[in-house]
């Protein structure tokens, strides 16, 4: 199967003609522009928001065209089968349906939900919030060779069909639909990266051709938890994420991936500039040089920052396209976290706005990621195999402290406490599981008036550094913006 993409982005281009936002504006000062999507399929099936219902039934020659809710499923002469997003799921700008007669209404738009500090969570409720909102093939449907999606309204789609299958270990996954609701080409090429997806540009051509089997990940054969990295547990080695497919740059197929280590943003073809259309499908050429699919992600990642910073939406962003997520509370959810000052949380306080900010904590991550709440977190790292969400550790920290009776700075008391971090440290270097911990950078305003206080900020940005130096990467979350610190 050869899938040429005509155009990428939602009904009104990528920068839009209209519009002053700073996503668009960067992308004109930039020079990138993206047309609206569009996708050939082997040079015969045009699949755009322009398609009518007869085109699905009468594909041409042996094709197969089925809609599903919120999408599509095509499949070649070669039996090469592609999910195809309808349509953008969600946001303010969303692509017209493509024909499906089952797709949905957009859900009621809410109010955001705090962006912190993190509050420490209990148990899940019984009913969890929805499944994303994106293609939803029936159960017991075999993994797709290639998956098209709206990666920019809602990543977690693509971690909810990982769960259920669908998207298995050699599928070739790629965002479509790419528009102004990415912050900038090089900010979505990052996320793309952490979700093991490409980011192709208008005039790329995939190829893909079936696989073998069931196609899905050793994890899902097995139906047992294995390593996250398994078979090979060396991270981003060549041998991780090669592609399924093929990807050919029109403007003259030279390799290039979303994980460039050259830049991190996707340099446009003049193909992007001149996209091929329907209306000059002789445009088309399949085939092409290999693309080496994103690398698996870093093992292990500190995100750190402020209150109300960002980093508990960015770490949870960096696991939504995970399939089995452990989401670990790292305290009683009586627990506050550390201020800026060093101040450590609060142990009694139990009021209705602590509650609430746990209650949006908990709706807005996936349905099928699970809690745990406990200050065992050596435990977890060495028995978890995928990936896990440690929120935060300045909770987890308080309550060794707790525990220990360290706060009145007894030297017993602070020895048990040493021996806690040296432990999870030990665990944290030689983890199998994709970890993601957030921390609070204390120390950044006044100093704190009391010596519990001083010793809580002192004892937090000690064990700050001791995670980074064991970490493959750390970032530093200000405003909603990430900084990737130098190793």
């Amino acid at each position: 199967m050869d899938v040429q993409f005509l155009g990428t982005s939602g009904p009104a281009g990528w920068p839009r003609p209209d519009c002053r936002c700073a996503s668009c504006g960067r992308a004109r000062a930039g020079g990138r522009t993206r047309a609206p999507a569009s996708v050939l399929v082997d040079g015969e099936v045009l699949l755009s928001p322009s398609l009518s219902p007869d085109a699905l039934r009468e594909p041409p020659g042996s094709f197969k065209i089925k809609a599903i809710p919120n999408g599509y499923e095509v499949t070649a002469r070669d039996g090469s089968r592609l999910l195809l997003a309808s349509r953008a799921s969600g946001g303010p700008d969303r692509p017209e349906d493509l024909g499906s007669p089952q797709a949905p209404d957009p859900p009621a738009e809410g109010p955001d939900p705090p962006d912190g500090p993190d509050p420490p969570d209990g148990p899940d409720p019984p009913d969890g919030p929805d499944p994303p909102d994106g293609p939803d093939p029936p159960d017991g449907t075999a993994p797709y060779d290639v998956a098209l999606l709206d990666l920019a309204d809602d990543p977690a789609q693509l971690g909810w069909l990982r769960s259920r299958g669908l998207i298995g270990g050699q599928t070739t996954v790629a965002a479509i639909y790419v528009d102004h609701r990415v912050p900038s080409e090089q900010e979505f090429a990052r996320r793309c990266r952490m979700w093991r997806a490409l980011l192709p540009a208008d005039g790329d051509v995939l190829r893909a051709s079936p696989f073998p089997g069931s196609g899905l990940s050793q994890q899902h054969q097995s139906g047992e938890r294995g390593d996250w990295l398994s078979p090979d547990p060396e991270i981003g080695s060549p041998a991780h994420g090669q592609a399924a497919g093929q990807l050919r740059d029109q403007s003259g197929g030279t390799q290039r991936s979303s994980d460039d280590s050259a830049s991190q943003e996707i340099q446009p073809s003049p193909a992007s500039h001149r996209p091929p259309t329907a209306q000059h499908p002789s445009q088309y050429q399949p085939g092409g040089t290999t693309l080496r699919a994103p690398q698996y992600p870093p093992r292990r990642v500190l995100v750190l920052g402020g209150a109300r910073s960002g980093k508990s939406a960015e770490a949870e962003l960096r696991l939504a396209a995970e399939p089995d997520v452990t989401y670990i509370a790292a305290g009683p959810a009586s627990t506050g976290s550390p201020d800026l000052a060093g101040q450590p949380p609060d142990t009694s306080r139990g009021d209705a706005e602590w509650a609430a900010r746990i209650a949006a904590h908990r709706a807005r991550r996936p349905p099928w990621w699970r809690t745990v709440e406990t200050t065992d977190l050596a435990a977890v790292l060495r028995a978890e195999r995928a990936a896990v969400l440690i929120d935060g550790i300045g909770t987890w920290l308080a309550a060794v402290m707790d525990e220990c009776g360290a706060w009145t700075q007894d030297p017993d008391a602070l020895r048990r406490t040493a021996a806690r971090i040296d432990e999870l440290i030990r665990s944290w270097r030689q983890t199998r599981a994709r970890v993601v911990a957030v921390s609070d950078e204390t120390g950044w305003g006044i100093v704190p008036q009391t010596a519990a206080g001083r010793l809580f900020r002192d004892q937090l940005g000690r064990l700050n550094q001791l995670l980074a130096a064991e970490s493959e990467e750390a970032v530093l979350v200000v405003a909603g913006r990430v900084l990737t610190l130098p190793s």
